[in-house]
């Protein structure tokens, strides 16, 4: 791929996404995730998930749990 069509999809890349912005609040848990993670989990299994590693979530952050 040459230079001219790498930066060409990587500009509609940036112009097709959004950016939100929400207040967090101490102890509040943030899940960074593509769309793809919805394709494969349901929230209570992602809730699931997140019970079972609990003691993660009480650790110092950053903490990390891998799928």
């Amino acid at each position: 791929m040459n230079d001219n069509l790498s930066f060409s999809v990587f500009r509609e890349i940036i112009n097709s996404s959004s950016i939100d912005q929400v207040k967090i609040e101490k102890n509040d848990l943030i899940i960074l995730a593509s769309d793809g993670l919805w394709d494969v989990l349901k929230g209570e299994e992602l809730h699931q998930i997140i019970e079972r590693n609990q003691n993660q979530v009480n650790s110092k952050p950053p903490f990390f749990i891998s799928y």
